[in-house]
């Protein structure tokens, strides 16, 4: 038997829309260019900028090698998230106004979203301190909101869910804590592809 939750119409066109459109940055649509002439450029530079190249070069080895794998491997995992909400905010509500999720499904994508998360923070470090805070960061708040989602989805002898309600509540929270830790693992890849490009 497939569980069901309901939830508001409202919350899934928004939630829908906001995933859909805030999940890939211009910068992971491709790999970054490499450098035209590496090894001339290192050699006739002077110590300050030759340091600022091989910055650029690890963060664009870094990103080309599995950085940016994995953020498109959560981006799509999200968009999938972004089409079953709208295909479920096109099904007509009940008399209470409120439409019900296939929470067999939204378990299996909350739970790729953690493997995803859990597989980019798997990887090697981003070779920038700051930045690998920031990364490693939204990747945790990811997973953690992954988590929170799965469990709100799925019925066991450990319930922390009392109500249809309440499990409701955490399905929509957990939703928006993602879309916001998405929205900080984006402006981070953006800085990357902009160390990695010498924008910086």
């Amino acid at each position: 038997m497939v569980l069901v939750l309901a939830v508001p119409a409202s919350l899934l066109t928004m939630a829908a829309h906001e995933v859909w459109s805030g999940a890939k940055p211009a910068s992971a649509a491709a790999s970054v260019d490499a450098p035209d002439d590496p090894l001339g450029d290192l050699v006739d530079s002077p110590p300050t900028a030759r340091k600022a190249k091989i910055r650029e070069w690890q963060m664009l080895a870094w990103l080309d090698h599995g950085g940016l794998t994995h953020y498109k491997r959560i981006a799509d995992v999200i968009a999938d998230v972004g089409d079953a909400l709208t295909a479920a905010g096109k099904r007509k509500p009940g008399s209470n106004g409120k439409i019900r999720l296939d929470t067999k499904k939204f378990s299996g994508l909350c739970g790729s979203l953690v493997k995803r998360a859990d597989d980019a923070l798997a990887y090697f470090p981003v070779p920038d301190k700051n930045l690998q805070k920031t990364w490693s960061g939204s990747l945790k708040g990811i997973a953690r909101q992954g988590r929170i989602c799965q469990d709100a989805m799925t019925h066991g002898e450990d319930d922390p869910y009392k109500t249809e309600a309440d499990r409701s509540r955490a399905f929509s929270r957990a939703l928006d804590g993602t879309l916001k830790a998405v929205g900080r693992l984006t402006t981070v890849l953006d800085k990357m592809t902009n160390v990695a490009t010498g924008s910086t």
